[in-house]
C-alpha cells in the first residue's frame, strides 16, 4: 500500500501524509485566476473572438465552397496498436472544391466504418493539458474522469467502476476499472490517480475545487485507491464534473520524451508545454494529430483503436475542430453539409435550424438559468413586499415561448435540475398578478400600485440579446404596479464596475451558470454574505449559516445536506433579493445523418463547458 501526500506533492515517492495544504475553495486557478470569474473569463474570451473577426479555413467534406487560401497538411500519429496517417486538401481562389480524407493502417484490423466528424466551434481551444484546459470542448474527448455526469445530474462510473465511503464523509475508496490502456500503451491504474492530482497541486492551475479537498491518496493496489478529503465533501460529483478531473499517466515523461530534473514544479511545466504544443495521452477514445494541430484555428483527432470502450460500426474515425468568426456561418456550413456539430445557436439562429433538413436540434437539461438580482439597498427595493410583487408580475410562460422558442423549463426553486440540492418541491414564483398587486397593498401602497410612479435602471449583458428581449415582456407589468424600467446594456469593460460603482443599478439581469455542481456554489456565490457576486447586496447570517451547514455534511449525510438546501432556498423564496426565471436547455444543432446511441451520455449539463462527447454518436 502506498501513500501519496498531497500536502508535500514535489516527487511521486510514496510517502507517509503529513498536513494538508490550504483550502482554496471554488477558485480556479491559472497562475492565479479567481474561480467565482470562470463564467467572466469564458465570456471575455467569446467577446474577444468574436471582436477579433479573423476568417478560419473550413474544410468541408464535400461539394463546392468559396474559400481564400490554400492549405495541404499530412500528418500522423503513432498509437498503441499502430500508426495513423491523415491528410487534408483545401485549394483555393474563388470557388473549389474542398475535401478531407483519412486512412488508417494499423498493426490490428481496424474498426469497421471511415467517417469523419467535423464540429464548428466559434473560439479556439486555451491548450490540451488536460489539468487545466478552460475550454474543455476537445479535450473532453481525449481524456476521461473516475466518474461522469449524466445531463440528468446522475453520476455514472467511468474509469472507476464504484466507490464508497466511511461514515465521516472524508475518506472515499474507489475501484478502479481494469485493462484500460493510455494512448501510449502504458495500463490506467491507481498510480495514474495519484499522479493525476499530485500534478495538478505542482502546476498550481486549473480548476482546483477538487484538488483543494484531498488530504492524501492512498494507492491500496493497482486498482484500488483511497482518497482522503479535508471535509465531508461529495467527491465523485466533483469528480464528475470538474474540468481538471481528467486522468493522466507518470509515463506521459517516457512518451514525451522529457528526462525529470527533480523539480517537480519545473518538470510538470515541461509536460504542460508538450501537451500545448499538440500532444495528448489520455484514455480516452481519440487522440491529437500533432502535425495537424492549431489551437485557434483547427485541431484534429482521430480514433484510438485500443479504447476501452470498444468500437461498434460507422463511429467517428476523424474529429476535425474547426473555429469560424460566427454562428450563423456555423450553421450555413452545417445546412449545406459541411460540419457536423455546432454548439449553444442562439434563439435567433434556431429558424435557420428549423429549415434545413440537413440538421436537427438536440437539447436537454442544463445548469445555465437566466435570473435577476434585485438591489435590497435601493428604495423601494428594500421592501421585501415589493421585492415579492415584482417577481410575481414576471411572464415567465411567456418569456419561454417568445424568446426562448420553447427551448427553456420554468424555474423550480433556486437551484437548476442536474445540481446536487436541486429540489423539485420548493417555493417558486409564478406569474400571478393579482398577488402582485395584494402584496404591494400590504406594502403599504393603497392603490396595489407604486405612486407616484418610479423608474429602475436594470443592467443588462451584451452578449446576451435574450436578456433584452426578456424585458419588452416584463415591462408593461412592472409598469401597472408603477415601476417604469431603463435598460443599461453593457459589454463587458464596464459590466463588473457598473454593478459596483458609486450608482449600482437597481437591478441585475444575466444568464448565469454554477461555479461547481453542488447547491452550495450558486448558493453561497449568489445570496452568500461575502460573495463578490452577490449583486443584490443582500445580508442574512441565518442563511449563510444553513448553507455552510449543509456544505459540511453533503459526503458524511446527503440526506441532511439536501434537507438544509431546502431551508436555504425557503429563505431565498420568503426573502426575494432576486429570483431565478427560468432554466435554459442545453442546445446543439447535428447533421441529420448522425444520432445518439440509445443509452450513451452525449453531453454535460454544465453549459460552460459546451462538451458534447463524440463518441455517443454514430453515422447513418
Amino acid at each position: 500500500m502506498a501513500e501519496y501526500s498531497i500536502g508535500s506533492p514535489r516527487n511521486l515517492k510514496y510517502a507517509v501524509h503529513t498536513a494538508p495544504f490550504e483550502m482554496k475553495n471554488r477558485t480556479l486557478v491559472k497562475r492565479g485566476i479567481s474561480r467565482v470569474a470562470t463564467a467572466v473569463v469564458v465570456v471575455v474570451i467569446v467577446i474577444i473572438a468574436a471582436a477579433a473577426g479573423v476568417y478560419v479555413l473550413t474544410l468541408p467534406k464535400g461539394g463546392t465552397t468559396t474559400i481564400t487560401q490554400t492549405q495541404t497538411q499530412s500528418g500522423s500519429v503513432t498509437t498503441a496498436s499502430g500508426t495513423v496517417t491523415l491528410t487534408t486538401t483545401a485549394t483555393a481562389s474563388g470557388s473549389s472544391s474542398a475535401t478531407t480524407s483519412s486512412s488508417v493502417s494499423t498493426t490490428s484490423s481496424a474498426p469497421s466504418g471511415n467517417q469523419t466528424f467535423v464540429v464548428n466551434m466559434l473560439s479556439g481551444g486555451s491548450g490540451l493539458d488536460p489539468t487545466y484546459a478552460l475550454e474543455p470542448t476537445v479535450t473532453s474527448n481525449i481524456y476521461e474522469r473516475l466518474a461522469i455526469i449524466a445531463p440528468n445530474g446522475t453520476v455514472l462510473p467511468q474509469l472507476a467502476t464504484s466507490w464508497t465511503v466511511a461514515p465521516n464523509g472524508t475518506q472515499w475508496t474507489f475501484n478502479l476499472r481494469q485493462g484500460v490502456l493510455f494512448q501510449d500503451g502504458s495500463l490506467f491504474n491507481s498510480s495514474a490517480v495519484a499522479f493525476t492530482f499530485t500534478r495538478q497541486k505542482d502546476l498550481v492551475q486549473g480548476q482546483t475545487t477538487v484538488v483543494s479537498q484531498i488530504a492524501s491518496i492512498v494507492a491500496v493496489d493497482p486498482y484500488t485507491v483511497v482518497i482522503n478529503t479535508v471535509k465531508s465533501v461529495p467527491l465523485p460529483l466533483y469528480m464528475a464534473s470538474e474540468q481538471s478531473t481528467w486522468i493522466t499517466t507518470p509515463n506521459a515523461f517516457n512518451y514525451a520524451g522529457i528526462k525529470t530534473t527533480g523539480n517537480a514544479t519545473q518538470d510538470q511545466i515541461n509536460l504542460e508545454n508538450w501537451f500545448n504544443a499538440g500532444h495528448s495521452d489520455g484514455t480516452g477514445p481519440y487522440q491529437v494529430v500533432t502535425s495537424l494541430y492549431n489551437a485557434q484555428s483547427s485541431v484534429t483527432l482521430v480514433r484510438f483503436s485500443k479504447y476501452w470502450g470498444g468500437w461498434k460500426p460507422n463511429q467517428a474515425n476523424t474529429v476535425i475542430f474547426n473555429t469560424v468568426n460566427s454562428g450563423t456561418l456555423a450553421l450555413q456550413e452545417m445546412a449545406a453539409g459541411q460540419a457536423d456539430l455546432f454548439g449553444s445557436p442562439t434563439v435567433s439562429q434556431l429558424p435557420l435550424v428549423n429549415s434545413s433538413s440537413n440538421v436537427k436540434l438536440v437539447s436537454g437539461t442544463n445548469v445555465a438559468v437566466q435570473m435577476l438580482w434585485y438591489n435590497v439597498n435601493n428604495y423601494p427595493l428594500n421592501n421585501t413586499l415589493v421585492r415579492q410583487a415584482l417577481s410575481y408580475a414576471i411572464p415567465y410562460q411567456d418569456i419561454i415561448n417568445n424568446v426562448y422558442g420553447g427551448q427553456a423549463t420554468p424555474a423550480v426553486g433556486w437551484i437548476a435540475p442536474g445540481v446536487f440540492g436541486h429540489d423539485n418541491n420548493a417555493s417558486s414564483f409564478n406569474f400571478n398578478m393579482t398577488m402582485a398587486h395584494n402584496l404591494l397593498k400590504e406594502a403599504g401602497f393603497s392603490s396595489g400600485a407604486i405612486s407616484p410612479a418610479r423608474t429602475l435602471t436594470v443592467l443588462l449583458y451584451v452578449l446576451y440579446p435574450e436578456t433584452t428581449q426578456t424585458w419588452s415582456l416584463i415591462q408593461p407589468d412592472w409598469a401597472e404596479l408603477g415601476l417604469n424600467v431603463n435598460l443599461l446594456v453593457v459589454g463587458s469593460s464596464t459590466l463588473i464596475s457598473t454593478i459596483k460603482g458609486a450608482n449600482p443599478p437597481d437591478v441585475v439581469g444575466l444568464r448565469w451558470s454554477p461555479s461547481c455542481m453542488s447547491a452550495g456554489c450558486p448558493l453561497l456565490d449568489n445570496w452568500g454574505n461575502s460573495s463578490f457576486v452577490n449583486f443584490a447586496n443582500w445580508q442574512n447570517n441565518t442563511f449563510t449559516g444553513i448553507v455552510q451547514q449543509a456544505l459540511s455534511v453533503e459526503g458524511s449525510n446527503p440526506s441532511q445536506s439536501l434537507s438544509l438546501f431546502s431551508q436555504a432556498q425557503q429563505m431565498l423564496f420568503q426573502n426575494a433579493p432576486g429570483v431565478v426565471m427560468v432554466n435554459l436547455n442545453t442546445l446543439f444543432v447535428l447533421n441529420s445523418h448522425w444520432s445518439i446511441i440509445p443509452g450513451a451520455v452525449a453531453f454535460e449539463p454544465n453549459e460552460i463547458s459546451n462538451t458534447f462527447f463524440v463518441y455517443a454518436v454514430q453515422y447513418s
